[in-house]
């Protein structure tokens, strides 16, 4: 090799290090973690870590869990959820936090609760019709994103 040769072989050199430097430090993307939501599992606390083997009992837990990062999936699996659920996690672009059902799950959200035990009305109003039973207004109100369009 001549010597003219070992200008560009030092500039290879050179080239190869500072990609190797770069790729030894740089940031590598965060992992994205699933949690999961099981109201039957027996281990199910909305104190719990959220896993697959401690799962939350409610999505409303989810639905505010500091712990949710950018990228991170919400799990729920099959269920009943009476419960009112208030989104206050969020992703970023192109790392959303998804929330799903479980593959084969059967999730159901209700925003109504069930009176068990005696109860009576407390007033009989003949000329008012008495609407569906746990009936909410407002309850099909959904507003998703930017409402100014």
């Amino acid at each position: 090799m001549c010597f003219h040769g070992w200008g560009r072989y030092w500039a290879q050199l050179a080239s190869t290090l500072v990609l190797l430097t770069y790729v030894a430090v740089a940031p590598r993307a965060a992992v994205a973690a699933a949690y999961h939501v099981n109201p039957t599992d027996a281990s199910a606390a909305d104190t719990s870590s959220g896993t697959e083997t401690a799962p939350w009992k409610t999505i409303s837990r989810a639905a505010s869990a500091k712990e949710l990062q950018p990228g991170d999936t919400v799990v729920i699996h099959s269920g009943v959820y009476r419960e009112h659920v208030d989104i206050k996690v969020s992703g970023q672009p192109g790392r959303p936090i998804t929330f799903t059902a479980a593959p084969g799950a059967s999730v159901v959200l209700k925003g109504s609760e069930l009176v068990r035990g005696r109860w009576k009305k407390l007033a009989e109003q003949m000329d008012r019709k008495e609407p569906y039973p746990n009936a909410f207004t407002g309850v099909w109100r959904i507003v998703l994103g930017d409402a100014r369009g």
